[in-house]
């Protein structure tokens, strides 16, 4: 996965134009980024990277810059 596939999942999941995401996007900025959205969000990152994460990176995923942190796509 790299960041565009990232941006993109992203929009799709918390359905809003590609152009909204940025390395800066949190869960405060776009309202249907809500906990179900991000369960999805990391769900789907897992199922296409086959890598699991932990509770403790779950929970700081709330934003693109960390969830690009944890990817390792920096």
């Amino acid at each position: 996965m790299n960041k565009a596939e990232l941006f993109e999942l992203v929009s799709i999941i918390l359905e809003v134009d590609p152009s909204m995401i940025s390395e800066s996007s949190t869960n405060n900025d776009i309202p249907s980024w809500d906990s179900m959205a991000h369960m999805a969000i990391i769900s789907t990152i897992e199922e296409r990277t086959g890598e699991l994460y932990s509770e403790e990176e779950i929970v700081e995923m709330l934003s693109v810059n960390e969830i690009l942190k944890i990817l390792d796509l920096k």
